[in-house]
């Protein structure tokens, strides 16, 4: 609450900063010395905000919100999950996001917070931008190429001596320069991610997506959300609680498939996985790929489809939303692992 309260107090300084009265700089900067870690988080915040052109940011993501749940959300006071994870979008800015929060760094934070918990991919290499030749040097004839920043940036290759090698360089050496992350912030840190292709040659992997939602307790509340690729070519999705029973509402704008899709035969251990990778998290979505005999990491994504999403049932929203105890800093690594919840 202290904290709280000089924070407050060192806002309506850094008005008087602007306006170059060196009484308050003084202030600011003894106010900096007693506490030292506000220096790096109100830079972080005011480059941040520069960088987004925050007002218009801001006015654009409700605007995309409310089209899509045909209300206005409670910013101020959030209850509902999808009110929350707006908030969380448009405001929130963790410093411990690019540590989880990008393809390249997530593999080195998970091993060093969650040693020995799930597999993850084998990488093959990280460039700024591709070639041919660097593509033909790779150790594998098919791989994948991720944007390390953002999504949408994927191109599979099944057969590298068999496709377009120039055609793929050129799309995405442009995608991945120009691709913005959740907050619409272009990182000029951005890579391209080179990985082994996992499962079967020119087969679809479906992906299996754990929100983890916890209260004040650490209890954990998963939702999973299972995508797949219909015969049709369409994604679609359905959501499953921790028991693989589906749940009569989801957390996404996809459409729900009709067909019963079967219990794959290592959900419990994704479920315990999903569960163990998301402690310190007061909300994360774990994304898994579940192969018949193995469960590999996918990524991290506090911010789950950019900030605007639905959940279809409203009484579950405000269910979601009050179990989730909202921190405005997401990541604690001090908090304990607690217990999965129905």
């Amino acid at each position: 609450m202290h904290e709280r309260v000089v924070l407050a107090e060192l806002k309506q300084d850094l008005g008087c900063c602007k306006k170059k009265r060196k009484s308050d700089k003084l202030k600011i900067e003894i106010i900096f010395k007693m506490f030292p870690f506000l220096r790096n988080f109100l830079q972080q915040m005011n480059s941040a905000s520069m960088k987004l052109g925050l007002e218009s940011y801001q006015k654009e993501k409700v605007k995309l919100w409310r089209k899509l749940n045909k209300r206005k959300p409670n910013l101020s006071d959030p209850t509902t999950f999808s009110e929350k994870l707006l908030k969380r979008c448009i405001f929130c800015k963790d410093p411990y996001y690019y540590l989880y929060g990008t393809k390249i760094n997530a593999p080195f934070f998970l091993q060093s917070c969650f040693p020995n918990t799930v597999k993850t991919i084998k990488r093959l290499g990280v460039y700024k931008t591709i070639t041919p030749s660097l593509l033909l040097n790779l150790p594998s004839e098919s791989f994948i190429l991720k944007s390390s920043w953002g999504s949408g940036v994927n191109f599979i290759v099944n057969d590298k001596y068999n496709c377009n090698l120039d055609k793929i360089c050129s799309e995405i050496n442009k995608k991945s320069s120009l691709v913005k992350n959740s907050h619409k912030y272009q990182d000029p840190y951005n890579c391209i991610v080179a990985e082994e292709l996992i499962g079967n040659v020119g087969e679809a992997i479906d992906d299996f997506k754990f929100h983890c939602i916890r209260d004040v307790e650490q209890n954990n509340k998963i939702v999973v959300q299972h995508y797949t690729r219909m015969s049709d070519g369409a994604r679609r999705q359905k959501a499953y609680d921790i028991n693989f029973e589906k749940l009569g509402y989801s957390i996404s704008k996809f459409e729900e498939y009709e067909e019963n899709f079967p219990k794959p035969r290592l959900f419990e251990k994704a479920v315990n996985i999903a569960h163990h990778l998301s402690r310190g998290f007061d909300y994360i979505r774990v994304d898994l790929y579940i192969l018949e005999d193995e469960i590999y990491f996918g990524e991290y994504t506090p911010y789950h489809a950019g900030g605007i999403t639905k959940v279809t049932s409203e009484k579950h929203d405000e269910i979601l939303g009050k179990h989730w105890l909202y921190r405005e800093i997401s990541f604690d690594p001090t908090a304990k692992t607690g217990k999965i919840i129905e």
